[in-house]
This record gives structure tokens, sequence and C-alpha cells, in this order.
């Protein structure tokens, strides 16, 4: 694993290693796994409230929550963005991710509003595990009322920020939806990458030691 391509494809989950892991693989099979993700099926309702069955049968008392899952699963995509965004993006600042969605036009996420909600929900979540900030608040909901939009934006008040108790919320995530779409993105990104189309501007060792870790066993 000496050529950057070796390192990318290790990275991006389309070659392994016995002793080394990837990061970013590491953090996509924490997020399928509290998800629900199925090979065949991809990411639904259905597979995330069966995602139990096994524990429950073996009457395992150690399973999450449906709501710790769905927080966990959103922490551990965006977490996955966030390296996409370092490997492909040239950004200096913590907006990494709304570059990485400018940058790969992404369907999911044409408009700017969208962009800045996963950016938002991202430093709200893998900061303090929440989901409010000074930007937007947010609610999570199963099923938008059969809505397949992935961001209920609601008009902002005149004022509006983490103090102002008149306000629940500002977005509705419609969250399978979301982590459907964060599939996509990733998609889009491996397919880029394997056509040629794209590569990082980051050294090898640098690559090795940012996005790959070792176990020993």
């Amino acid at each position: 694993m000496e050529t950057k391509s070796e390192i990318l494809d290790f990275i991006l989950g389309l070659s392994t290693d016995v002793e080394r892991k990837s990061t970013l693989q590491l953090a996509l099979e924490q997020a399928r796994h509290l998800i629900g993700y199925d090979n065949a099926q991809g990411i639904n309702r259905c597979c995330f409230e069966t995602r139990n069955i096994e524990a429950i049968i073996n009457e395992m008392k150690d399973f999450c929550s449906d709501e710790s899952c769905l927080l966990g699963a959103l922490t551990f995509y965006l977490i996955a963005l966030d390296c996409l965004g370092c490997i492909f993006v040239k950004s200096k600042g913590n907006d990494r991710i709304t570059k990485l969605l400018e940058e790969f036009d992404i369907e999911c996420f044409k408009d700017l509003s969208s962009k800045k909600a996963v950016q938002n929900l991202r430093d709200s979540l893998c900061h303090n595990f929440g989901l409010a900030n000074r930007s937007n608040k947010y609610v999570l909901c199963y099923d938008n009322g059969g809505n397949n939009d992935i961001f209920g934006m609601i008009p902002k008040a005149e004022k509006t920020d983490w103090s102002d108790k008149q306000i629940e919320h500002q977005t509705v995530i419609n969250v399978f939806q979301l982590c459907r779409a964060f599939e996509d993105t990733i998609s889009v990104i491996i397919r880029k990458y394997k056509e040629g189309i794209i590569t990082s501007n980051i050294e090898n060792d640098e690559l090795k030691a940012r996005f790959t870790i070792l176990f020993s066993h």
C-alpha cells in the first residue's frame, strides 16, 4: 500500500488489509449497523425496526433505543462525509461537507439551504450529540407524511437562535431519506474516483496517518 491509488482504494473500501483498517469504512460500518442498512433493501424503516430482532429473541438487554441509533447513524454518516471532504475537497475551513456537496453537485442537495442544513447538523451532532445550534434547530421524523423531501424548512422568525424558546424547531429531518441521500452521495464520489475523475491532493503519508489505523491483535 505505497501508491496513492492503493491508499485511496483502501480508504474507500475498494480493497482490504489484514492489520490496517480504514477509519472511513469503520464510520460507515457503524452508521449502517445503527440505521439497519440492508444490502438488498438499502435503508428503510422496516430494516431499521427489525435490526434488534436477534437481540430480542436471545433476550439480550444491551440493544440501543431507536432515538440513540438514529442520532448515532446520522453522526457516523456525517463523520464519513467529513472524511471525504478532507480527502477530496480543497477547504481550509470547517465547511468541508458544504464544499463537498457543492463540488460534486449532488442531486439530493441542490439548494444552498439544504447544504447548510447538513453542515449545521454535522456541527450540532459531532460536537455535542445534540440537535440545535445558533443557526438551526431540528426535529427528526420517521415519515414526513409520505413526502420524500429530506428537509422540511420552516421559515425563520426575524430573530432566531438557540435561546429563543418560542420556536420549537426550524428544520424537520426525514431521517431515512437523509441517510439514503448520504449513501447516494458516497456512491457518486466513489464512482467518480473509480472513473479517474477525482483524486486527492493530500500526501500519501498523511492519508495513511489520518484515515487509516493499525490494530494489534
